[in-house]
């Protein structure tokens, strides 16, 4: 994944930070963000340990483009001051339409 994401570069990257209201939990955050996406935890990253305070899942997957494109997220879930669930998330890969596509659909 590191390699990946060190290759794939800033440069094909969108990013953005939502406050999730509706998400009590780190982990019911995490579970809703691999689901919307359907891409694979990488290095059993979708477990929130107990009692975290933040947790950042990475995720992999392919869009069928043509050609088929990589993506990779790195999703960090925080509780903020105020404790609300807070998710920074950051996709690279693919174009920049998808990429923001799939950001926005994931909070809205």
């Amino acid at each position: 994944f590191h390699k990946d994401w060190d290759d794939v570069g800033e440069l094909e990257q969108h990013a953005d930070t939502f406050a999730l209201s509706c998400f009590k939990t780190l982990q019911a955050a995490v579970d809703e963000i691999v689901g919307f996406l359907g891409m694979e935890a990488h290095s059993n990253t979708k477990t929130v340990p107990p009692k975290s305070k933040q947790h950042t899942v990475l995720l992999v997957g392919r869009i069928c483009t043509e050609p088929a494109a990589k993506l990779l997220v790195k999703a960090k879930v925080f509780y903020s001051t105020d404790n609300v669930v807070t998710l920074e998330f950051t996709i690279r890969g693919g174009d920049e339409t998808i990429r923001e596509f799939l950001t926005q659909e994931l909070v809205s």
